[in-house]
């Protein structure tokens, strides 16, 4: 597998995908387990709604991976599908943890890169916590699938911002940040640190050219305030959402200026359709599905699944009897 300095090792990365997915399937659950994954279970076979905030994404990508599958009991399929998307994580892991150690260290041995790679993709893949929620049907190996895939988005467009490829990357970001809210919003803690990684790069290695280095600071500065705004939308505060709508919107205005119009315009389609499949939950509710949690067949309905109003906010001080 030889490589040059400033290519990205994917069929290493995929050795390492392989090789976990092999532990993963060895200790995969037979069939249902605890808690949640019983309802997730059951909600992704009929295309139900499971408790809130709904996971809409999860729901549908669950119904049509166990469709499509021709092995096993449907159980069995959807513990298969979390090892497939911890699996890939851990893939991506590889090129995060490689790509990080040759920008910092440009000129070392291509072997220790390699080395932090797998590293890198060991460690996620076999900590307890991780290891056991990949092998069960539940929505956190996918939402680790969106972060690793966020994360190395992010790590790759340092390596080719300077071309176009870099303003899909960017874009590419957003949408992922967007479609995690239907699945988890754990997956929206990472875009805090992925937006300061962005920042850094364009200050500490800024373009040479100062039209490009204006135009990329304003798609980076809609790059950020929209990661806000999708936070937000995904606490389903609307004090928030207005104040980060505004400053997506300021955002935007910024990016016009520097001539970013379009990647600002794409973006926003961008994200519009990554929350979309929330309408999902309002169009089955409509259906009466036989698990149909918190029924939200009208917008207030589904603002308060959004927001998990059933669960009563509780502080430190709260007598927990």
């Amino acid at each position: 597998m030889a490589l040059t300095r400033s290519d990205p090792p994917y069929r290493w990365a995929a050795a390492a995908a392989i090789v976990v997915l092999a532990v993963y399937v060895a200790t995969l659950a037979p069939t249902v387990t605890f808690w949640d994954a019983g309802e997730l279970i059951a909600s992704a076979r009929i295309l139900g709604i499971p408790h809130p905030p709904g996971t809409p994404v999860y729901v549908m990508l669950a119904h049509v991976w166990g469709l499509l599958l021709p092995v096993g009991d449907y159980a069995w399929r959807l513990n298969l599908l979390s090892a497939v998307c911890g699996a890939i994580a851990a893939g991506c892991w590889f090129l995060v943890a490689h790509g990080l150690f040759r920008r910092t260290d440009p000129d070392g041995a291509p072997s220790l890169a390699l080395a932090a790679g797998w590293a890198a993709a060991l460690l996620a893949a076999f900590n307890f916590t991780t290891w056991q929620n990949a092998v069960e049907a539940e929505v956190y190996a996918v939402a680790l699938l969106t972060i690793a895939l966020a994360a190395w988005t992010a790590v790759h467009w340092c390596a080719v911002r300077a071309t176009p490829r870099g303003n899909r990357l960017l874009l590419v970001l957003l949408f992922l940040g967007a479609i995690s809210i239907g699945n988890h919003l754990l997956a929206l803690l990472v875009g805090p640190a992925l937006v300061a990684l962005l920042a850094v790069e364009s200050f500490t290695r800024p373009l040479d050219d100062p039209a490009a280095r204006a135009a990329e600071r304003g798609r980076l500065a809609v790059v950020a305030a929209t990661w806000l705004l999708l936070i937000a939308v995904g606490l389903g505060s609307t004090t928030l959402t207005l104040a980060t709508g505004l400053l997506a919107l300021g955002a935007g205005v910024v990016a016009i200026t520097r001539r970013q119009g379009a990647f600002a315009a794409i973006a926003l389609c961008l994200v519009v359709l990554g929350i979309s499949p929330y309408l999902f939950l309002l169009l089955r509710a409509g259906q009466a599905p036989f698990i149909n949690e918190a029924d939200p067949r009208t917008l207030d309905a589904l603002l308060a699944v959004i927001r998990r109003a059933q669960y009563p906010i509780r502080t430190p001080l709260d007598d927990p009897t």
